[in-house]
């Protein structure tokens, strides 16, 4: 056992000598190295067992989705309507570089009017200085916000407090 030769960890690739009361086997140079191993292992079945049920249920999604938009249509053609910000929604998206302006990513964006005077208002506020584009997650979280605590009324106090926000739920 004293004399074995080094071995390389599968993980962070650096060479070890495997402890003497461990296996002759040993993979990885140290805890750390075999938990991540598992982790990275347990992340590739889920990969794989999604994937799979994705394959197995695309077809009944996809005959859902036409469904709902079936059933829906007026509701769909109203979100995708371009005029429904007086046809601003293409101007905010390009002025904003077609990024949230609180985490900065580029999916599932919208408009969101800073004042909250939206379609539903009797005096829908469409200026070009009420609107600014949010992802998806960042939209939920400051309607989660305003609901729970006030309405910000300019965009740099809904950046510095969602910002906040979100550096907060990192810290914890």
């Amino acid at each position: 056992m004293l004399n074995e030769k080094p071995k390389k960890c599968l993980v962070c690739g650096e060479l070890f000598t495997p402890h003497k009361y461990a296996h002759a086997n040993s993979k990885y140079c140290s805890r750390k190295c075999r938990r991540k191993a598992q982790h990275y292992n347990k992340l590739e079945e889920n990969r794989n067992r999604n994937r799979l049920w994705y394959q197995k249920n695309k077809e009944s999604k996809i005959q859902k989705n036409k469904e709902y938009r079936k059933q829906n249509k007026e509701l769909f053609n109203w979100y995708h309507n371009k005029e429904r910000f007086n046809g601003l929604k293409d101007k905010i998206l390009k002025r904003d570089h077609y990024k949230c302006k609180i985490c900065g990513s580029d999916k599932k964006l919208s408009v969101h009017h800073i004042d909250g005077n939206n379609h539903e208002s009797e005096n829908p506020n469409n200026s070009i200085s009420n609107l600014i584009t949010l992802c998806s997650s960042c939209h939920h979280k400051l309607h989660w916000w305003q609901r729970k605590n006030r309405q910000m009324t300019s965009i740099q106090d809904i950046v510095r407090t969602m910002a906040k926000s979100i550096e907060a739920n990192r810290n914890d």
